[in-house]
């Protein structure tokens, strides 16, 4: 029994589910379990103070399962981590580093855009290379949610501080015993490089669950300052349009989403 269970704890933690009745050799891949998803960006100094864009992808449908905007780059090696972002069958990564900084897709060579196969532990270290694929033309990309719209005044203390921002939700698991517990998924990032006029602004696409309830985090300046706040999702989307004041602000340890490795 203690062997029994302890392998259906392996399993569940690695996405997999154990058929009934089963030995170690029926083990199952469950494609929808999500796991942590990590993109390393090296070398990317023709990119520095441009919007790069990445997406983890659902070959199937061509879904976006989770997305990150960095804007701008801020150095030419950054790490960007989606704890329990996407499911294991979202394994392609396309992203792309906006030229014209137009903050739309062009096809290349006007934008540089790339394409890979997400490796099995959900970690792809990228060189930079000339190597493009035009994301936008071939197999393109869609939303796999609804957008998620941010406006918050206020923030004047933290002018021209550099905001990284994370969106989650809960996910309710259920594993081969029955048990139940749930775990947050992050399947959004944005990285604003600085506070303007006291406002921190932006829009991601694809990454809310309509009629869930959604955290939003936001780590401000090197301290970092974190602040978090709640709002349930609309079939459409979420915005989130406050003042800073009404948000809950510490100095606790944000979620670990973005890494400036040239810092």
């Amino acid at each position: 029994m203690r062997r029994l269970l302890s392998l259906c704890l392996v399993s569940f933690l690695a996405g997999c589910s154990l058929v009934v009745g089963g030995e170690v050799d029926d083990l199952q891949i469950d494609r929808d379990a999500k796991r942590d998803v990590r993109v390393d960006l090296r070398d990317f100094t023709p990119h520095v103070g441009q919007i790069v864009d990445v997406q983890i992808v659902e070959p199937d449908g061509a879904l976006a399962r989770a997305h990150a905007v960095i804007d701008p780059m801020p150095s030419d090696c950054v790490n960007i981590t989606f704890p329990r972002g996407a499911p294991l069958s979202a394994n392609r990564v396309d992203f792309f580093a906006d030229l014209n900084m137009n903050r739309t897709l062009d096809q290349t060579p006007t934008d540089h855009s790339w394409r890979f196969e997400l490796p099995e532990d959900g970690r792809l270290l990228y060189v930079h290379d000339v190597d493009f694929t035009n994301i936008g033309e071939v197999d393109p990309a869609t939303p796999g949610g609804q957008p998620l719209t941010v406006n918050i005044t206020g923030a004047d203390a933290f002018e021209g501080q550099r905001v990284v921002a994370s969106v989650s939700r809960e996910d309710l698991i259920i594993d081969d015993l029955g048990n139940e517990m749930r775990l947050d998924t992050v399947p959004g990032i944005y990285v604003l490089g600085g506070v303007t006029g006291g406002v921190i602004a932006f829009e991601l696409t694809g990454v809310i669950d309509g009629g869930a309830q959604h955290d939003i985090e936001l780590a401000i300046g090197d301290g970092p300052t974190r602040c978090r706040t709640s709002a349930m999702a609309g079939g459409d989307g979420l915005t989130l349009e406050v003042d800073l004041s009404t948000i809950d602000c510490d100095d606790g340890a944000p979620r670990v989403v973005f890494e400036d490795c040239a810092r």
